[in-house]
């Protein structure tokens, strides 16, 4: 919601020629996707066994066991995954659509290859699952926002500070 909301005010700032301010919203709204993702992350990681136990009220120990852990080991990377979401909406806004595509196609190509060798191969179980899922999506958002801020020159995340103007 917060990227699809941003991913317009940048495209009105670009289209204005206002890159700066458009640089300046895409930090605050990283950022902002960021922290409020790590606070959510916290309360999922804290609070994963009751959510399991209310949401499966008759499944076994072992199913609930499993659940917990999977839901766990996506909290850890709770801050980056939704980082990788908002990304593919930048990379739509700026005319990027192959690239986007690109990257989720590889993402995901990555995390079935990593699913293969975890489960099958190594036999890791519904933990190593969730673990090729974060890591696919993380490693989908960092190539994203290399794109972005290093290969495209568009954005950068280092200047956080908005005018009232620009919100």
């Amino acid at each position: 919601m917060i990227a699809t909301g941003a991913s317009v005010n940048i495209s009105m700032l670009l289209g204005k020629k206002r890159r700066d301010d458009a640089s300046k919203m895409f930090s605050f709204s990283v950022a902002f996707i960021i922290g409020i993702s790590f606070l959510i992350a916290i309360f999922g990681y804290c609070f994963a066994e009751p959510f399991v136990k209310l949401i499966a009220p008759g499944a076994s120990i072992a199913a609930v066991d499993m659940s917990i852990g999977y839901l766990k080991v996506y909290t850890i990377f709770g801050t980056l995954i939704p980082v990788y979401f908002a990304m593919d909406n930048y990379l739509r806004v700026i005319s990027c659509e192959k690239i986007s595509m690109i990257i989720g196609v590889v993402s995901q190509g990555a995390n079935i290859i990593l699913d293969f060798v975890l489960i099958a191969v190594m036999h890791k179980g519904v933990k190593a699952a969730a673990f090729a899922s974060c890591i696919s999506i993380v490693g989908g958002s960092i190539v994203m926002l290399v794109f972005l801020m290093v290969i495209k020159g568009i954005f950068t995340i280092l200047n956080l500070r908005l005018n009232s103007e620009i919100l």
